[in-house]
């Protein structure tokens, strides 16, 4: 029997690469979200879903008959029920670590961005009220020297820190 497969949204040309080629794939290539009845039509025949977290895989999906796995292309898994998804047999992925220097590097960003005041300077600039410079226009504050505290310590936090 051949392994049939829903992805309910694009994937990364490189993510795509790692599908063995006996696995029959079924790809919403579009970047819109499937429906709720788009996902359940597609999803007949299909012993596994590779989802996102803005696709609401409850227990009626769960349902599917054949359905054996659900791997969700995000760091948690909210948007999955768990329980139930245990209780029908059904194994439930994530990917936990696929965010974490991103995540550091969106938090170094707005830092430094709330600390150099970037966002407000681009907005007077491009309003047309910047006319000369001034010494002490939208100054911000040095970054270097300081000490972050960060509250948690988990992956992201530990990658913040360098």
């Amino acid at each position: 029997m051949p392994k049939n497969i829903l992805i309910s949204r694009g994937l990364s040309p490189e993510a795509l690469t790692q599908i063995p080629p006996d696995v029959v794939v079924d790809l919403n290539g579009h970047e819109h979200q499937l429906s709720r009845q788009e996902l359940l039509t597609r999803l007949q025949g299909k012993q596994g879903l590779i989802c996102q977290i803005t696709d609401t895989i409850d227990d009626e999906v769960l349902a599917t008959p054949g359905l054996r796995v659900v791997s969700n292309v995000a760091v948690g898994y909210n948007n999955i029920d768990a329980a139930a998804a245990k209780r029908r047999g059904i194994v439930v992925t994530n990917t936990p670590d696929v965010l974490t220097e991103t995540t550091a590097d969106f938090a170094w960003a707005l830092l430094m961005a709330a600390a150099r005041r970037v966002v407000e300077a681009d907005r007077y600039t491009r309003s047309g009220e910047w006319g000369t410079w001034k010494w002490d226009l939208l100054w911000g504050l040095d970054v270097y020297g300081k000490t972050l505290g960060l509250i948690g310590f988990g992956r992201s936090g530990r990658a913040v820190t360098w």
